[in-house]
């Protein structure tokens, strides 16, 4: 990449030109995307986590634990303000609380057409 066509005849074309390609050589250095990599790595096992959880709170609800169905509920809802960038975790975690507010309500498992409603609000 070439700044000069962009700063050609400014006032302070050699020192925008320097930054220009120290920072276009700080981006395409190996340190730059070996750290890129490391966050996205750690971005992706913490959604692995986050929806690990989950899972285990769908074995509590097969189990009726409700103990644990609250416990993990809580676990889920204040974590997935971490996430609130991905749609997968953020509608996991809502049905997720929908199903621990109607399971605390009934004392019982859900009918199938309980569950279908709390999956789609």
């Amino acid at each position: 990449m070439n700044a000069k066509r962009y700063i050609n005849g400014n006032l302070f074309g050699k020192d925008l030109e320097d930054i220009f390609n120290n920072i276009v050589n700080s981006v395409m250095s190996k340190d730059f995307k070996d750290k890129l990599e490391k966050n996205i790595q750690n971005i992706i096992k913490k959604k692995d986590e986050f929806l690990n959880k989950c899972n285990e709170w769908y074995k509590a609800y097969e189990k009726m634990d409700y103990n644990e169905i609250n416990k993990l509920s809580e676990i889920i809802k204040k974590e997935s303000v971490k996430h609130k960038t991905d749609d997968k975790c953020i509608k996991e975690s809502n049905i997720i609380q929908n199903i621990t507010a109607l399971v605390n309500n009934k004392k019982d498992k859900l009918s199938e057409a309980q569950l279908q409603l709390c999956r789609m609000v």
